[in-house]
């Protein structure tokens, strides 16, 4: 109850301010829980060897040292795999039909030089109209828009035209917060 009470007491922003506090309580909770069940795991295995038998103090640093490497290997694998960008070769029909899988074709669409060479008009029918047109220099500016699980990339991609044939393109990215 003197919870409940609480809660109605503190302002939306105190509310959410304690609900992000006890989250990252639980987070650090559940690290300390996998770090001493790996160390116990693996003073259990070092125990066996002959060497760390006599050795009780070098057993549990070991140990120790195992887990928190094992949480740290865990940690930039995990952030490894949720910050790489999904990859496939590019295909024009799959990036005209499917909005859903466009992302994952960006890379190799700007690694390749798919668009040079192209004319103005099979660009316009395959990414749209440009968001920027600037007659005078010849360049169509696209906005495309990648993502991984964290975070979405906004790509601005510069065609300059010769022609109405794509002669070279340049590309910025930046993080959309």
């Amino acid at each position: 109850m003197y919870w409940v009470f609480l809660i109605h007491i503190f302002s939306l922003y105190w509310r959410n301010l304690l609900i992000q506090i006890m989250y990252l309580y639980l987070r650090i909770f559940i690290l300390l829980l996998i770090i001493t069940a790996i160390a116990f795991f693996a003073k259990w295995q070092l125990g066996k060897i002959p060497f760390f038998k006599s050795r009780r103090k070098s057993l549990y640093v070991t140990s120790g040292l195992i887990g928190i490497m094992a949480i740290i290997v865990f940690a930039v694998g995990w952030t490894y795999f949720i910050t790489r960008m999904p990859q496939e070769k590019f295909n024009e029909t799959i990036w005209v039909n499917d909005i859903q899988e466009r992302n994952k074709m960006i890379k190799d669409l700007l690694e390749s030089d798919y668009l040079i060479g192209q004319k103005s008009s099979h660009i316009k029918a395959v990414f749209g109209k440009p968001e920027a047109v600037n007659h005078e220099e010849g360049v169509l500016t696209y906005t495309l828009i990648g993502h991984t699980a964290l975070d979405w990339k906004i790509i601005s991609l510069k065609l300059f035209m010769k022609d109405s044939i794509v002669k070279k393109f340049t590309y910025d990215t930046r993080i959309a917060h």
